[in-house]
């Protein structure tokens, strides 16, 4: 335990207050390892993501129309993830020269800004993409009030502003600040809007796996009805199906 300790906490002196008898530690946080690893992460995630996110694009745009109300989710689903990859070369550079920034305050500013933004996005089109299946399992007849293309598409763009409306901080707070050889690209404030909770990842993880637990429940009970229900919720029950492992994969890696 104590090896472990003193991997991850540098001890820089320690001194007596004269008012106090109590010694005090000053301790700085050990941060080698992020310089390895958030570059082999950002660098795998760049490769894969830009690469099949933009296939999935060329194939919605090309070969996949007219869209529902899911492909039109899946569509800015892909589109804020493409987006998210963009940010990261200039990020992988920043980690892998150990903290240092050569691109100037005004792409600092962009590229956080461009990083939270697609990030969130991302979690909450997977959360439309839950809610429009929890609908159609669970209440087909509103789904099919509240479920057509256009309104999806209405809902993507308050995800794309709203999302974008909370980060606006982001462009104030976010700077670059010289230390010794380096330039840092950093926040400088710890405070965030109160939308962005509804952004937040724990919070989408609650809403997904409430609404997974009735779509379970939900489905337990159709084969007792299946004869009555089954022009009703043969199309739903098929789509679910069909989609049911990506959403659950997804979930997996939130819970990872």
């Amino acid at each position: 335990m104590a090896g472990t300790e003193s991997l991850l906490f540098t001890t820089l002196g320690a001194h007596s207050d004269p008012d106090n008898s109590e010694m005090e530690l000053d301790c700085q946080f050990n941060e080698e390892f992020k310089f390895i690893l958030l570059p082999v992460t950002y660098a795998v995630v760049f490769l894969l993501g830009l690469g099949l996110n933009t296939l999935t694009i060329w194939l919605f745009l090309f070969r996949l129309r007219p869209w529902d109300a899911t492909a039109t989710y899946m569509f800015h689903l892909a589109l804020s993830d493409t987006l998210y990859v963009l940010s990261l070369p200039t990020l992988v550079y920043y980690y892998t020269a150990r903290n240092h920034w050569p691109f100037g305050t005004g792409l600092c500013k962009f590229i956080r800004f461009l990083f939270y933004w697609n990030l969130y996005c991302s979690i909450l089109f997977l959360t439309c993409i839950s809610v429009h299946r929890y609908l159609g399992i669970c209440h087909p007849l509103r789904a099919l009030r509240w479920g057509c293309p256009r309104l999806a598409g209405l809902l993507c763009l308050a995800v794309w502003l709203v999302v974008a409306g909370c980060l606006v901080p982001n462009l104030f707070f976010v700077t670059t600040s010289p230390k010794g050889d380096t330039v840092l690209c950093h926040d400088t404030t710890r405070l965030k809007s109160p939308l962005c909770f509804v952004e937040s990842e724990p919070f989408n993880k609650t809403v997904i796996t409430v609404e997974h637990i009735h779509m379970r429940k939900r489905l337990r009970k159709l084969p007792f009805n299946l004869t009555l229900l089954q022009a009703q919720y043969s199309s739903y029950i098929q789509a679910y199906k069909a989609e049911m492992p990506m959403l659950m994969d997804t979930f997996e890696i939130w819970l990872v």
